[in-house]
This record gives C-alpha cells, sequence and structure tokens, in this order.
C-alpha cells in the first residue's frame, strides 16, 4: 500500500462528536432542572415555549458561549438559587430516528 492511500484513509470510528453545552438551574430545595424549549406547546407570537426538565430533554448548545449568553439573560425567579452553564453527556439517537431540530435563541424567558 503506497504513503498516499494510507495518508486519504479516514480513521473508522475515532471521531469524537463535540461537546455540547446545557443550562441547569438549581432550586432552594436542592433540586435541578435543564432548560429546554417545548415545541408542542408555542406562545402568542408562534414560538416554543421555554420549560425546565429532565437532562435528556436538555437543549444543547453548540459552545459554552452560547449557553452563557442565553443564561445570561434569564429572569430571577424566586424558587432559583442559581443558573449554571454544564456540558452534557453526548446524545443517543436509535439508528434512523431524525437529528433533533436547532432552535433559534430568543429573547423569550419564562420564570
Amino acid at each position: 500500500m503506497s504513503s498516499v492511500s494510507r495518508e486519504l484513509r479516514k480513521p473508522k470510528g475515532g471521531g469524537r462528536a463535540s461537546q455540547e453545552f446545557g443550562i441547569v438551574v438549581r432550586f432552594a430545595d436542592g433540586s435541578c432542572s435543564y432548560y429546554y424549549l417545548d415545541d408542542r406547546c408555542r406562545d402568542s407570537r408562534g414560538k416554543p415555549v421555554e420549560q425546565w426538565g429532565r437532562a435528556s430533554q436538555a437543549a444543547r448548545f453548540p459552545s459554552e458561549a452560547d449557553a452563557r449568553r442565553v443564561a445570561s439573560g434569564m429572569q430571577t425567579n424566586s424558587a432559583a438559587k442559581a443558573y449554571h452553564v454544564v456540558p452534557l453527556p453526548g446524545q443517543r439517537r436509535k439508528p434512523g430516528t431524525p437529528a433533533p431540530r436547532p432552535h433559534s435563541w430568543g429573547s423569550q424567558r419564562s420564570g
């Protein structure tokens, strides 16, 4: 095998998915919830409603800076102690399941 063909080959399965980040709210009782946009519910402008739920529902941001930008605009809720940006584990999908659609991060905030 020539050195050229070796250089052109791509490693199988060696590529690592890029890190994604999410936003977590910590409540006074110690519980935590993850920020996500609920496509099933829409506001008066037709945008998905912001919700808090499980890690598997978490909105995924491509960079820590993107997640921090959204978190910094969140209104403080009296039940919330703190908002944190956290790395999310890699998302696993069943074969044939479409990738989640990216959301446009608006200025709407729940609280």
